[in-house]
C-alpha cells in the first residue's frame, strides 16, 4: 500500500509538472515590453523563470556581438520611448523629465552612464532593461505580483 502511494504521489507530481503552464520566450518578453527589437546576433547568458506563490520573476540576460552593438542603440533611440532630454550623469543626476514623452505605464528609455536604461511599471508589474555599451550586455528583468 505504501508504495503504490508514492508512486501514486510521483504520477500526480509529473502530470502537474507537465501541464503547467509554459513561460514565453524571454526575448520575446523583452521586445514586447520594452518596445526594442533585439539583433539577431547575441548569445543568452540567462533565461531564469522564478515563481514566488502569486507572485513571479523573469531574468534574461543577453550578449550582443561586436558589430551589432551600435544596432541596437540605433532601435534604442528609433523606438519612440527614448528621450534623449533625459539622462543620468556621473555624480547619479537624474536630467530631465523622465515620463515627459510618456506615463510610466508605457515606460521610458534613458541615457545612462555606460549605456540605457528602461524603466516601467505596468499596473504592479515592474519591468526594467539595462544595456552597457561597453560590455554589450542587455539585462532584462520583469517582476510581477
Amino acid at each position: 500500500m505504501k508504495n503504490y502511494t508514492l508512486l501514486c504521489g510521483f504520477m500526480v507530481l509529473f502530470t502537474l509538472s507537465a501541464c503547467s503552464p509554459q513561460l514565453p520566450e524571454g526575448k520575446m518578453r523583452l521586445e514586447r515590453n520594452t518596445y526594442v527589437e533585439v539583433p539577431s546576433s547575441f548569445t543568452v547568458l540567462k533565461e531564469e523563470f522564478q515563481d514566488m506563490l502569486q507572485d513571479y520573476g523573469v531574468l534574461y540576460d543577453i550578449k550582443v556581438t561586436r558589430k551589432n552593438v551600435q544596432e541596437l542603440v540605433k532601435n534604442i533611440k528609433a523606438c519612440g520611448y527614448y528621450d534623449p532630454d533625459v539622462y543620468v550623469d556621473a555624480s547619479q543626476t537624474w536630467h530631465g523629465n523622465l515620463y515627459g514623452r510618456c506615463n510610466e505605464f508605457e515606460g521610458a528609455w534613458v541615457r545612462y552612464l555606460s549605456g540605457y536604461r528602461f524603466y516601467r511599471n505596468d499596473h504592479g508589474t515592474s519591468i526594467s532593461a539595462s544595456y552597457d555599451t561597453t560590455t554589450g550586455i542587455l539585462k532584462y528583468q520583469e517582476l510581477g505580483d
